[in-house]
């Protein structure tokens, strides 16, 4: 019983592990996007300046 427990809480850290594994890759991804949205609004204003 005492193994299966132990099991039991290493299955539990790794799903923790990759969870925040998980939120560090959509972490990224969201400030990427972000920066994408800014140089995107950057250029797009200079462009209508130019009008």
């Amino acid at each position: 019983m005492q193994e299966y427990r132990l099991g039991y809480a290493l299955h539990i850290v790794a799903e923790a592990q990759m969870d925040v594994l998980l939120l560090n890759v959509m972490g990224s991804a969201a400030v990427a996007s972000a920066v994408v949205v800014a140089v995107m609004a950057n250029r797009l204003s200079k462009a209508l300046a130019g009008l």
